[in-house]
């Protein structure tokens, strides 16, 4: 339909090609990388209406940030009863990205990806928290409602989070004057902080 995308990608779920229409093997391409080094490489995509070119973008985590992310998968395989196959364990090593946007810079295509990251958690904690996953009004003005009270509530934890992360641990400032004014959380609220001493 004329859209692009930037999307997670794992090893088996798109089948790709390479210029000769051979199977591309990621592993042995994002091997080259050093860590945070950005990579792509152009591929294709066939199906029964021909092929689809794009590109496979990757960066190569840190030991620890690899370390993690195979843990993760250790529990959730032993969890599941399921076996690990190293390959996985070794693209754990790696943010994978899949993308069809031919004219836009590999580092950019991984910020971009970074950013909707960003819009994906802000939905998981509406679900967890809010549960916004499951609408519990049936007619339109019910629902409605209900929408804008869960939204309100979450723009209102958004900003106290904002808000907490800029104080200090006591709730004021050590070297403050005895009476100053700051802005908070870029709200163009101002806020009172009593100097130390006081």
């Amino acid at each position: 339909m004329g859209g692009d995308v930037v999307v997670r990608m794992n090893l088996v779920g798109v089948p790709l090609e390479d210029n000769q229409g051979l199977p591309f093997d990621v592993l042995s391409a994002v091997r080259t990388l050093e860590v945070g080094e950005v990579g792509n490489w152009q591929t294709w995509i066939r199906d029964e209406r021909g092929t689809l070119p794009v590109r496979v973008c990757a960066l190569r985590k840190t030991e620890a940030q690899t370390l993690k992310s195979q843990e993760k998968l250790r529990k959730t395989a032993a969890r599941k009863n399921r076996q690990l196959q190293p390959e996985t364990l070794e693209a754990a090593g790696f943010v994978l990205v899949l993308t069809t946007l031919e004219d836009t810079d590999a580092a950019d295509i991984m910020e971009l990806y970074r950013y909707r990251w960003q819009i994906e958690l802000s939905f998981k904690r509406l679900k967890s928290l809010l549960q916004l996953g499951h609408l519990k009004k049936t007619d339109p003005e019910g629902a409605k409602a209900w929408l804008q009270g869960k939204l309100f509530v979450a723009t209102l934890i958004e900003m106290l989070i904002a808000v907490g992360e800029r104080f200090s641990p006591w709730g004021y400032f050590c070297h403050a004057s005895s009476r100053t004014t700051l802005p908070l959380a870029g709200m163009g609220v101002d806020a009172l902080f009593v100097g130390s001493g006081r």
